[in-house]
């Protein structure tokens, strides 16, 4: 729907562009640009303080069950505002002709003025959003973080438990150390977990830490695969998926090493 609609608007926009220049000059076709992205920014800012404190000023349950946003996180759902979709849809429903035939007055210049307010919030707006957010200090909340941390570490002790508890009825050798290897997984797992406030920090120095190891190991495994394969002791069948799997495996350690260095900016 979004690319329809901007299909739409460049269907029409030559006529809407000739029409527009044919009766105002560059000067103030920026004027008109100008004031209506102006009135259009700054109404939602306006508008969305008492849109968050009034209903807290009239409900005793609100205030009561919801933190008081801050003036900081307000200002900037204000500026977040970026005009699209939406407003060149309302525009473009306007009809050509009125109900005895004439042309529907002003049309043009309504559907010009939304296209500029697109495009003026999305490059003013769009491109200093990320400096704003940085300015004010904010950050993310961390609550729901919290939470879900708290459910998988309990999520990973009920299956520490389990596997725990299954230690006794292992009968051979070789299911007792399958099983004591999954759980020294689940322990490294709840250790990680567990990490909290400054400790988190120390954590991510130690998953970074661990990741470079094993970046090392895997390198040194194919080191010795890709030997193996020169003296043809393996096959292509049997060096390829080798070769594929420890692809797959460097490829988590860099996802798992860019989300944590997103998460610690």
């Amino acid at each position: 729907l979004n690319g329809l609609a901007f299909i739409l608007l460049g269907l029409q926009f030559p006529a809407i562009l000739a029409t527009v220049s044919g009766r105002y000059s560059t000067a103030q076709i920026l004027l008109f640009v100008g004031v209506v992205t102006g009135v259009a920014i700054f109404a939602r800012i306006l508008w969305i303080f008492p849109g968050a404190y009034l209903p807290r000023l009239l409900s005793k349950h609100i205030r009561a069950t919801e933190a008081a946003p801050t003036w900081q996180t307000l200002l900037v759902t204000g500026w977040a505002g970026m005009r699209g979709t939406i407003t060149l849809a309302a525009a473009l429903s306007i009809p050509r002709f009125l109900a005895d035939g004439r042309p529907f007055p002003a049309r043009d210049i309504v559907i010009f003025l939304s296209f500029g307010v697109i495009v003026s919030t999305l490059l003013i707006q769009g491109t200093t959003l990320e400096w704003l957010i940085c300015k004010l200090g904010l950050r993310s909340d961390d609550t729901r973080e919290k939470e879900d941390r708290l459910a998988r570490i309990a999520a990973v002790e009920g299956g520490l438990k389990h596997l725990r508890a299954s230690e006794a009825h292992q009968t051979t050798v070789a299911d007792t150390t399958a099983l004591t290897l999954i759980i020294a997984e689940y322990e490294h797992r709840l250790a990680e977990l567990t990490a909290e406030g400054e400790t988190r920090a120390l954590s991510r120095h130690h998953r970074k830490t661990g990741r470079h190891h094993r970046l090392n190991a895997l390198r040194a495994e194919r080191t010795v695969i890709d030997d193996l394969w020169r003296r043809d002791v393996i096959t292509d069948d049997t060096h390829r998926p080798l070769q594929q799997l420890l692809d797959h495996e460097e490829a988590m350690l860099d996802a798992q090493s860019a989300r944590d260095d997103a998460a610690a900016h």
